[in-house]
């Protein structure tokens, strides 16, 4: 997993994100929720995840045929000044490439 906070400046009230994403040799772990996915939190100034969250996470349990464009776009609660962002793979068993860009 890789943590990457993103401020949010005063009074953004929605946010989309796009991503490019390229899969290859995925295999999903035990359980149907272990897998490559994206999870979102907002956070306070304090620090504290806020809820909503932001969207539902975003998953992946299959290989792309190359790079994939993603979008989604999700309301930001009124005290939200950061957006976590969490690309992860989710206990999966094996990976051989996993690669995305974010804008």
């Amino acid at each position: 997993m890789l943590y990457h906070a993103v401020d949010i400046p005063a009074g953004v009230a929605a946010l989309q994100l796009h991503w490019r994403q390229r899969i290859t040799g995925l295999k999903k772990g035990a359980q149907p929720w272990n897998d490559a996915r994206i999870m979102m939190d907002f956070l306070d100034a304090s620090g504290k995840k806020l809820s909503p969250k932001a969207g539902s996470s975003l998953t992946t349990g299959k290989d792309t045929k190359g790079w994939e464009e993603k979008t989604t776009s999700f309301l930001v609660p009124p005290e939200a000044v950061t957006l976590a962002l969490m690309p992860a793979l989710f206990q999966v068993t094996q990976a051989l490439l996993i690669s995305m860009t974010f804008r």
